[in-house]
């Protein structure tokens, strides 16, 4: 297991995302003290994403999941202790009904997560 602070001395792979709140959540921004991070490579998905990694041009966070539904050789998926927690939302558009597949995993989230 790794903590962020082993990480901070490395470059990160740094998504295309125009969204400042999702860069300093990736980033870890909070947990760095006020030093900026070291950017390595400026990537648009998660194949370009691993594509870097694997080449050695930086390291980046990644939800648990990845390690199963994401698996690559040369690949290595070590758990951070101390890093944010991954928060996903379900949304759709409240102009038109969601569809069976749709309604049925709102009815799982819901069932989960509650109603909010």
């Amino acid at each position: 297991m790794l903590q962020l602070a082993d990480l901070f001395d490395d470059p990160w792979v740094v998504s295309a995302s125009r969204d400042p709140v999702y860069q300093a959540f990736a980033l870890e921004t909070a947990a760095r003290g006020g030093s900026p991070p070291q950017r390595g490579p400026t990537v648009a998905g998660i194949d370009e994403y691993l594509e870097a990694v694997l080449a050695g041009h930086g390291v980046g966070l990644a939800p648990a999941s990845a390690a199963r539904y994401c698996a690559r050789p040369g690949i290595t998926y070590v758990p951070v202790t101390d890093a944010s927690p991954s928060v996903c939302a379900l949304t759709w558009s409240s102009d038109t009904e969601p569809g069976p597949p749709a309604q049925a995993m709102i009815s799982i989230v819901r069932a989960r997560v509650g109603t909010t």
